[in-house]
C-alpha cells in the first residue's frame, strides 16, 4: 500500500482515528509519518494526551486506583484501552 501523503513510497505506518463514530485511516511511509511526528515505536497513540493528567511526574503503572463514579474506570485502564470512558473521566482525572 502507497503512502496516502506523498503517493511514492511504501506505507509502515497506519493510524485509525474514530471520531464521533466515524472511522478515518491514515497510512504513511516512514518519511511522512516522520515529518507528521508520528513514531511507530508507541504502542499507543493517546500515550502523550494522557500524560498531561500526570504533570507532576507521578508514576502511572498502579499510581491511580481511584474510578470514575459515571462509568467506573480506573485510570489504568483508560491507559490499557487507549480511551477514555466518558466525559466525567476528564473531571474525575484532572
Amino acid at each position: 500500500m502507497l503512502c496516502d501523503k506523498c503517493q511514492k513510497n511504501q506505507a509502515v505506518a497506519h493510524i485509525k482515528t474514530v471520531i464521533n463514530g466515524i472511522v478515518y485511516e491514515k497510512h504513511l511511509c516512514e518519511e511522512c509519518a516522520e515529518q507528521e511526528q508520528i513514531n511507530s515505536a508507541f504502542s499507543n497513540p493517546f500515550s502523550h494526551l494522557l500524560d498531561s493528567f500526570f504533570e507532576n511526574n507521578t508514576p502511572i503503572c498502579g499510581a491511580n486506583t481511584k474510578k470514575c463514579p459515571n462509568c467506573n474506570l480506573t485510570f489504568d485502564d483508560i491507559l490499557d484501552s487507549g480511551k477514555i470512558g466518558c466525559s466525567e473521566c476528564y473531571k474525575t482525572f484532572e
